[in-house]
């Protein structure tokens, strides 16, 4: 099982290869204790910065999931724990964001994408978020999330809908469970 895991990664990242030529994998977050994955790609030709977030594909990340109360990010802004917790842990935010800083002094007007699916969705939205605030001078932050779980509270929702650098995505179908 482990070559055909292989295998696929090897197929996925020549897919990539092909598609963005000039692309380069800065950074990869592989946290085995918060189960975080997470990979930062920048394109210098097309101008584009991607965190890619991992959805949930083994147990402990339906636990993540799992850990539905909230926590306080400011002021009355509350968010998912198991998220929040994920996404901070042993410093995986400050990783990306010391990362996004080196590409943005290479390439001030880069575009900014957080992706990701199912948990992955839920991760790239409070990182989106929490990435406009950190850096407000920053034009293009934008996410796109697939069946993405709710991240938040009603102010959060708000703070996302207010905060002028950030665009976000949400693709869900109508009935499924998990976006609800």
């Amino acid at each position: 099982q482990e070559l055909f895991t292989l295998d696929l990664q090897r197929q996925a990242l020549l897919m990539l290869k092909k598609a963005a030529p000039n692309g380069v994998v800065k950074d990869f977050i592989f946290d085995l204790p918060s189960g975080l994955e997470v990979a930062l790609t920048f394109d210098p030709e097309s101008k584009t910065c991607s965190v890619v977030f991992r959805g949930s594909s083994e147990t402990a990340d339906w636990c993540v999931d799992f850990l539905l109360w909230k926590t306080t990010l400011h002021d009355a802004v509350r968010v998912h724990f198991g998220f929040f917790h994920q996404l901070t842990a042993d410093g995986s935010f400050d990783r990306l964001l010391k990362g996004i800083q080196s590409i943005i002094e290479e390439c001030p007007d880069v575009r900014i994408y957080s992706i990701g699916h199912s948990l992955g969705g839920g991760l790239c939205t409070l990182f989106g978020y929490m990435l406009s605030r950190e850096l407000p001078e920053t034009k293009s932050i934008n996410v796109i999330a697939f069946a993405a779980p709710r991240v938040g509270n009603r102010p959060f929702r708000e703070a996302c809908r207010n905060q002028p650098n950030l665009e976000i995505i949400r693709v869900a179908n109508e009935n499924d469970p998990v976006t609800a």
